[in-house]
């Protein structure tokens, strides 16, 4: 998940990775309200969230939803290829 303002892809607070619970949701906490992009991928670390050129490449295949204060949203995603 990744903020919708490129400006804001350098920030490590809104640029997030998680992997899948044992009820295989995704589930990521603590992000300040916004507009962002959400992307399935098999694998990513978050070492690699720093790479402005894949962030660039998960934005033309990602879903665009805004966060308001304390709200909690759910969302539902295919991994590209996937059945």
């Amino acid at each position: 998940m990744f903020p919708e303002d490129r400006t804001l892809w350098v920030s490590q607070w809104r640029v997030r990775t998680t992997r899948p619970g044992t009820d295989g949701r995704f589930t990521i906490l603590g992000l300040p309200s916004g507009t962002y992009r959400i992307a399935a991928v098999t694998d990513i670390g978050p070492e690699e969230t720093r790479d402005l050129a894949l962030l660039e490449e998960l934005a033309a295949a990602s879903i665009v939803f805004t966060l308001g204060d304390g709200e909690k949203k759910v969302q539902d995603l295919r991994l590209a290829g996937g059945t």
